[in-house]
């Protein structure tokens, strides 16, 4: 069975703010951009940081946000989903960490699900009920359907990672899927917010450093594009 989208729709959502999910889809939009295909953004957060990224970001080339932040209902976000996905090559859905039925929502319609996670043991607290209560929320809106879905580790340390993260990190990967590759705490991550730019402008105005943090972002984008890949594949049998 096809996913009810025509083209890939991600979902970057968590329960918890301040684990770095704009910024994470900010990220992973510049790499599809820098990757020469178009992708639209859907901000229903009410915070609308992606969005307010957006207006001062001056080129307006390949990447579109749209505001979907004022719903009369949760649901209502499905209806913006089909839309974009009949229009643009990419979707990703960045939804309300604290409007948990909005995410599910969103994620019953994606064909991924990256749940962004601090090395906190709160964040990670946080995740487990996502995996529990939500999840199957999810799977029970998509008709039984599994949705493909990794936890990606944000803000880690790019240097050295402490005692304590690394506790929570090995400890979710023996839980969980988890990225191979972390959205670490690279100044060229929050340029992009500061100045309004995408991390190849970051690079070329000369703002910070980002090949690495570009690398990154673009191994992230490339495992959730082999899982969605390999998800189809597993429907199609």
């Amino acid at each position: 069975m096809q996913s009810e989208s025509p083209m890939p729709v991600i979902t970057v959502g968590s329960s918890k703010g301040g684990c770095g999910k704009t910024t994470t889809v900010l990220a992973l939009a510049s790499e599809i951009r820098s990757a020469g295909s178009e992708v639209c953004i859907i901000d229903a957060d009410d915070q609308l940081s992606a969005y307010n990224w957006y207006q001062k970001w001056q080129a307006k080339d390949g990447i579109t946000v749209i505001d979907a932040s004022n719903l009369n209902r949760d649901i209502d976000i499905r209806a913006h989903i089909k839309d974009a996905a009949a229009k643009y090559p990419f979707v990703i859905v960045d939804p309300a960490g604290m409007r948990s039925q909005r995410m599910q929502w969103a994620a019953s319609l994606s064909d991924m699900w990256i749940i962004p996670q601090k090395a906190t043991s709160l964040d990670a607290a946080a995740t487990a009920n996502l995996l529990d209560v939500d999840m199957e929320a999810i799977v029970e809106m998509r008709g039984g359907r599994p949705i493909p879905h990794r936890i990606l580790f944000t803000m880690t340390n790019p240097l050295i990672m402490s005692k304590n993260e690394r506790h929570v990190v090995n400890a979710t990967r023996n839980k969980a899927p988890v990225f191979d590759a972390e959205l670490r705490q690279y100044d060229a991550y929050a340029a992009m917010d500061l100045y309004g730019l995408t991390l190849e402008e970051v690079a070329e105005q000369g703002v910070a450093n980002a090949q690495k943090p570009r690398a990154y972002a673009a191994e992230i984008l490339h495992q959730a594009i082999e899982d969605i890949k390999a998800s189809e594949a597993e429907e199609r049998k």
